[in-house]
């Protein structure tokens, strides 16, 4: 593939081109090299995307004699707020809900697992709450 860089964007030679009131199709084959990088079109040499990138981006750096891809990481880790890192710690709902059902069952064996489930769950976010502060 030929091409050339414009304004950071790669721009392929096109299949069909009217030059010098002709039109030729198959502009870009290879056998027109010399016609394309008389044009100012160059070959791409294509790079593999390096692994371990979460949020890869493409770019194209145009050298001498060809134009190569260029990879660059992308990813910027998002800054949460204490309020957002305790959402995501704190446990489960439905274990205080589970507690408070066994509370009020009037049954003497389930309260008092109720009661154990209940201290746990406060417990569980009052450690979410010192681990993330306010302030």
């Amino acid at each position: 593939m030929y091409a050339k860089v414009e304004n950071g964007q790669l721009i392929v030679a096109p299949y069909y081109i009217k030059k010098d009131r002709k039109d030729i199709l198959g502009y870009n084959f290879p056998e027109n090299e010399i016609m394309m990088r008389t044009d100012g079109y160059k070959p791409v040499v294509e790079t593999p995307q390096p692994e371990g990138m979460i949020r890869p981006l493409k770019s194209y750096v145009e050298e001498e004699n060809k134009i190569v891809s260029t990879w660059t990481e992308n990813y910027i880790e998002p800054v949460l707020t204490y309020a957002e890192k305790r959402s995501a710690e704190y446990p489960d709902l439905r274990e205080y809900l589970d507690a408070q059902v066994k509370i009020n069952s009037g049954n003497k064996e389930l309260q008092a697992e109720g009661y154990e489930q209940f201290d746990k769950y406060i417990k569980d976010c009052l450690a979410v709450k010192a681990k993330y502060p306010k302030f």
